[in-house]
C-alpha cells in the first residue's frame, strides 16, 4: 500500500481518480505543481487556527498538552478577549442567568463538551448574561470558526500558564502582537465589592460548574495568579477567552473500500498551513 502524506497549496477542488499502479508516477507529477510538501508540527504561540496555539500534544488526548514545543494536536485561543473589565459597564459577563444546576457541566478537561451541555440547558440565555453562549457565538475574523468554547477549569489554566510565560497578562501587556495575540485583561476580581471593582486580579470564567453549592457557583481564575475558585455564577462578573482545539494530522482517516473490483483508499487530507487547514477529499483507487 502506498500513502501519501502532502500538503496542496489552493487546490480547493474534490478529486476521484481510479490508478492502475503504473499511473503512479504521472500522478505524482501533477501533484508536484501544487507544491507538495511533507506535514508539518504546530509550534505554541504560532498564529493558526483563526488564534493563537497556547498547548500543544503529540496525541489526539488534548487533556495531556503542554505550553511548550509542537504538536498534531492542541489547543488555539481567540486573539482577544470576547468580555472583559473594558468592554461593558459590567467589566465582564456572568457565566449564567439563573441558578439552573447543569451536570453535563463538570468536565474538568472538555470544555467543548461543557458548553454544549450549558447552551442546551439554558436555550434562553444569551451573548450579554452568559459565557458559554458568548464563546459559542464568537467566530474570528480571518476563517470564520464555529466551534469556539469556553474553555474547561483545566483548560483555562493552561491558557494562564502559556500567557504568564509569555507576558500576556493585563492591560499594556508586552507579549500583545499588532495583529495577532492581544493582552488578556480579564474581568473585575470575585471580591470586587470590598475593593471598588478594579481589575487587579483579571479574572476569568472556565466552563466548569461547581459541583457543589445546587449548581449557583462556577470554577474560574485569577490570570493575576494560578489561582481558581468557584463563584457565584449570577452575580459575578468575569472576562471570557474562547479557545477551540485543532488536529493537524496530514491524513484524517482511511476508508478501505470497494469500487468495481478495485481496492480503494480514501484520505481526508489537511491543506496548506496557510489556509488555517481546511479539508478536502483525495481519493485512490488502485488495481491489482
Amino acid at each position: 500500500m502506498i500513502i501519501f502524506s502532502m500538503q496542496i497549496k489552493f487546490l480547493f477542488v474534490k478529486m476521484s481518480t481510479k490508478i492502475k499502479k503504473k499511473s503512479i508516477a504521472p500522478l505524482l507529477m501533477f501533484f508536484s505543481i501544487f507544491n507538495i510538501n511533507y506535514c508539518y508540527a504546530v509550534a505554541v504561540g504560532e498564529f493558526y487556527g483563526g488564534g493563537t496555539v497556547f498547548c500543544v500534544s503529540q496525541t489526539p488526548d488534548i487533556t495531556q498538552c503542554v505550553p511548550i514545543g509542537s504538536g498534531n494536536y492542541g489547543l488555539i485561543m481567540a486573539n482577544e478577549d470576547q468580555a472583559n473589565y473594558d468592554s461593558n459597564p459590567e467589566h465582564g459577563v456572568t457565566w449564567s442567568n439563573n441558578y439552573s444546576e447543569i451536570g453535563g457541566a463538570r468536565s474538568y478537561d472538555n470544555g467543548a463538551a461543557n458548553t454544549a451541555a450549558i447552551i442546551a440547558a439554558l436555550p434562553e440565555d444569551n451573548l450579554g448574561n452568559n459565557a458559554a453562549w458568548l464563546c459559542h457565538n464568537y467566530r474570528d475574523q480571518i476563517k470564520r470558526y464555529e466551534d469556539w468554547y469556553l474553555p474547561s477549569k483545566n483548560e483555562l489554566n493552561k491558557m494562564y500558564v502559556y500567557a504568564h510565560a509569555n507576558n500576556l497578562i493585563g492591560r499594556g501587556c508586552a507579549g500583545s502582537k499588532v495583529g495577532g495575540v492581544q493582552c488578556l485583561v480579564g474581568g473585575y476580581d470575585a471580591y470586587g465589592d470590598y475593593d471598588d471593582y478594579n481589575d487587579d486580579n483579571k479574572y476569568y470564567w472556565s466552563s466548569t460548574e461547581y459541583s457543589g453549592c445546587h449548581g449557583s457557583a462556577s470554577w474560574g481564575q485569577f490570570f493575576s495568579n494560578d489561582l481558581q475558585s468557584y463563584d457565584n455564577k449570577v452575580s459575578i462578573y468575569a472576562g471570557v477567552r474562547a479557545i477551540r482545539a485543532f488536529n493537524n494530522l496530514p491524513i484524517q482517516q482511511f476508508n478501505n473500500l470497494s469500487l468495481k473490483g478495485y481496492p480503494v483508499i480514501e484520505a481526508l487530507v489537511v491543506m496548506d498551513k496557510r489556509l488555517n487547514g481546511n479539508i478536502e477529499h483525495l481519493r485512490f483507487a488502485f488495481g491489482y
